[in-house]
């Protein structure tokens, strides 16, 4: 679930700069997952890196913890589109009279 909410991130980013600062993330993240979990299946050697926000490795965790600040970051600063129902203006202007 994260991993798409980091994709989704990505697709709305406010500029280019963004876009890949949250795709470096979701690379980082999907990395270590799938290094991970081919450890325990037996089809990769086995290594040293931590299942993110799981396993216990305190820089690791922090590491992890700073990259999604920085996707939170970029989605802060994209530009929010709403859209208004074109009768909400009537009772606005008909109210302040």
């Amino acid at each position: 679930m994260l991993l798409i909410r980091l994709l989704r991130s990505a697709s709305v980013a406010p500029d280019r700069f963004g876009e890949l600062v949250v795709g470096g993330v979701f690379v980082m993240i999907f990395a270590q997952v799938v290094e991970n979990v081919g450890m325990n299946v037996g089809v990769l050697p086995i290594a040293g890196i931590p299942l993110p926000l799981i396993s216990y490795g305190g820089s690791a965790t922090i590491t992890t913890l700073a990259a999604l600040g920085l996707v939170q970051s970029v989605m802060l600063r994209r530009q929010v589109v709403s859209h208004r129902d074109p009768m909400s203006w009537n009772r606005v202007l008909l109210s302040a009279e």
